[in-house]
């Protein structure tokens, strides 16, 4: 131990031979030399556990064999290997994957197999920018799949670290802003040759991709080391960066960073020298490039230190022919635009001797000429001069324009299209950004459902009705404590605005039916042909039957505009505050005062007439006792009454001149409504639409007063239906 067995908790994985001695066989015998030693090493095993008084268990005992099932991982001779079962089970999966279980399935199962994989940071890309989102399949993610299963069979077997040979173990790190991808490896003399260990990859945190270059170089090797210390520690190995300045940088005695500090304090513990390779020939396995920063001075030199030596060298590593997909900083292809930016791109890219822009005709290469000093062409990418800003990467796939609109408002707490439009600019354009960001932030069903706008048509014109002709009822409460009868129905003429009322105990379909019976249709009789309410229980059922008994319309307020009713409920302030008032000494008897109260509201001018309901139903002032008291000038002169007969002639000559004062108040009327509409219009200009056509799918907006913030302002689309609206 460890030389022979290697203990794990209670298993002992017994070690053979290191080689096989080209199957060499023993002297006068012909056992070959690695069985005879395998056997030696076991016998005294066994032996040794016999004296010690220990038990084997007999199923999980193996002999001998040349392959061994280690937690999903085969060990032989050759090195390790995938599980067969493994491999299979990642072939035949799904795909497209059905859902984000399926997805996080595969990638599990990818994971596990990891260290075989070349490139798997690059290749699984498309699949991990699913995860967590919104779950749009895409043909990227397709081909994702089918280049990882590809991969996934390429590396038959990786080999496994031997401390003891005179061989160098090598770390090959290269870091982006996207994570920092080594591959650790061991370098035998021939036959054998490199030998990979394993493929590995690091994201880079949002806070660590806007590292500079040489911090963000340092991280991964930091990031690197840290993760491989159980085969590092200890152990003299080379490091090989494709950044020159490493070297300086892990050696500077004036580096004031804090976290670079830490750092490099961390790498001293290591034993290990610095190799450099050139950019171009330095092909980490996990396919992350290299950031491009244009800096033309070279780094200033920096002294050397004694603790890490450094040796330059040329080191070609072959290129993997292995399944392999664009990485975020490779060259974006021309494919991806199309009509006059692709044109521009390959002027600019070509210096215009491209072929294809032979055809163009003269308008075309006007444009493209007066183009060229606002754009550029970097990386096989198309980029927009932004002034003093970033230069703006040019989008012209609807795809991709997509993408980053989903980003700018999904990803980033749905903001508007104000927000959205300052978010995109720094980075990417395109010709109708503006736009497109509302369209995306208006089509967003959160959002419309969470919206506290409201869109609305502009307001029309309802008719005038004839005196008693419709009433608009609702019902109010007066609150705690105010006797048995807290709650009040209301039913206000549209022409007048004259007042019925009762005090009722309840708020029942039946008693408001009975209200209505009583109150309204025993008064005022055939006049009435409409009754006007809410869409409130209490109107429901008995109510409806007895307008529909009597055939008069049960008119409702829409929910889209719940205005219509305001007539009524506009007056419930004056009444329940004036009997609240009347009653301050007298709470529990509050409803026996309505009948003063509803007087005192009949006989009060209204500013949308000029007049009062009483004045305009009776075509004359009320005589009240003040009249009396202070001897008042009287309209009617009572000393020439003497017979029923002068009553009569002062009574017709009253309601003669009340049908002047109603065509009067009408017009009044509508003047006060067509200035509350334009007023409306005005100051709603920004919230209005076109009429919708008939059977358009709408979202209802909530009508409740007070919502909660998990409420939704608005509930799911549904068909409006026709109702009544009063303007």
């Amino acid at each position: 131990v460890p030389d022979n067995i290697v203990p794990f908790v209670d298993d002992f994985g017994i070690k053979g031979p290191r080689f096989h001695y080209d199957q060499a066989v023993m002297p006068g015998t012909t056992i070959r030399r690695w069985v005879y030693e395998y056997a030696t090493i076991l016998e005294r095993f066994l032996f040794r556990m016999e004296t010690s008084h220990l038990v084997v268990s007999g199923a999980k005992f193996i002999v001998i064999t040349d392959e061994l099932d280690i937690t999903g991982i085969k060990v032989s001779f050759k090195g390790k290997r995938a599980d067969p079962s493994k491999l299979d089970k990642l072939q035949q999966w799904e795909n497209p994957c059905s859902s984000q279980s399926s997805l996080r399935g595969f990638l599990g199962i990818a994971n596990f197999l990891r260290p075989f994989i070349e490139n798997f940071a690059t290749i699984d890309a498309p699949l991990r920018l699913l995860v967590g989102k919104r779950w749009k399949w895409t043909e990227a993610a397709s081909e994702a799949m089918i280049a990882l299963k590809q991969a996934a069979q390429g590396h038959k077997y990786l080999g496994v670290i031997d401390y003891h040979a005179d061989a160098d173990i090598i770390l090959s790190v290269d870091s982006s802003q996207t994570a920092a991808g080594f591959v650790l490896y061991q370098v035998f003399p021939p036959p054998k040759g490199k030998t990979i260990i394993l493929y590995d990859s690091i994201a880079m945190t949002e806070v660590e991709q806007r590292y500079s270059q040489p911090k963000l170089e340092l991280c991964g090797v930091y990031k690197a080391i840290r993760k491989m210390r159980y085969h590092l520690i200890g152990v003299r190995f080379i490091l090989e960066v494709d950044a020159l300045s490493l070297k300086q940088m892990i050696n500077s005695p004036d580096v004031t960073n804090a976290a670079m500090i830490r750092w490099m304090a961390h790498l001293k513990d290591y034993d290990f020298t610095i190799r450099h390779i050139a950019g171009k020939k330095h092909i980490i396995p996990d396919g992350l490039s290299r950031a491009h920063f244009h800096n033309p001075e070279e780094a200033d030199p920096w002294p050397d230190s004694k603790h890490i030596r450094s040796n330059n060298h040329q080191v070609g590593v072959p290129t993997s022919t292995g399944a392999t997909s664009p990485t975020p900083s490779q060259p974006r292809q021309f494919s991806k635009y199309s009509g006059r930016f692709l044109n521009l791109a390959l002027w600019l890219s070509t210096g215009g001797i491209d072929p294809s822009l032979n055809k163009l005709s003269r308008p075309e290469r006007k444009w493209l000429r007066g183009q060229l000093h606002k754009f550029f062409v970097d990386a096989g990418r198309l980029f927009r001069r932004n002034g003093k800003g970033t230069p703006q990467l040019v989008l012209n796939d609807p795809e991709e324009q997509h993408r980053a609109l989903i980003y700018a408002h999904e990803h980033l707490s749905h903001r508007g299209r104000d927000a959205m439009t300052a978010f995109l600019l720094e980075r990417v354009w395109w010709e109708s950004i503006r736009g497109d960001c509302l369209k995306h932030a208006r089509s967003c069903a959160p959002c419309q459902l969470r919206s506290r706008q409201q869109e609305g048509e502009a307001l029309r014109a309802a008719p005038i009705p004839r005196l008693f002709e419709t009433f608009a009822l609702d019902i109010v409460d007066l609150g705690s404590n105010t006797g048995p009868r807290r709650y009040l129905v209301l039913a206000r003429d549209l022409l007048t605005g004259w007042v019925e009322g009762r005090a009722l105990p309840n708020k029942l379909a039946s008693s408001v039916a009975k209200f209505i019976e009583d109150d309204i249709l025993a008064r005022y009789g055939p006049m009435v042909r409409q009754i006007l309410t809410d869409n409130g229980p209490e109107n429901q059922g008995e109510p409806e039957a007895l307008l529909q008994r009597l055939g008069l319309r049960h008119a409702k307020i829409t929910p889209n505009h719940p205005q219509g009713n305001a007539i009524v409920e506009r007056g419930h302030a004056p009444i329940v505050e004036g009997l609240l008032k009347a009653a301050f000494d007298d709470r529990s008897r509050t409803f026996l005062y309505l009948p003063q109260v509803l007087l005192a509201d009949r006989i009060t001018a209204r500013r949308s007439t000029g007049q009062s309901p009483f004045e305009l139903v009776y075509g004359c002032q009320p005589l009240l006792p003040i009249d009396h008291d202070l001897n008042t000038f009287q309209i009617v002169d009572w000393d020439r009454i003497h017979t029923r007969s002068d009553l009569l002639a002062a009574r017709a000559r009253q309601l003669r001149r009340r049908d002047d004062d109603l065509a009067n108040a009408a017009v009044l009327l509508r003047h006060a409504r067509t200035q509350g509409r334009d007023y409306s219009d005005q100051a709603n200009a920004n919230k209005l639409r076109d009429p919708l056509d008939p059977d358009t799918m709408v979202l209802l907006r909530s009508t409740a007063t007070f919502l909660g913030k998990p409420s939704y302002g608005f509930r799911p689309p549904a068909v409006p239906s026709c109702g009544f609206s009063q303007s």
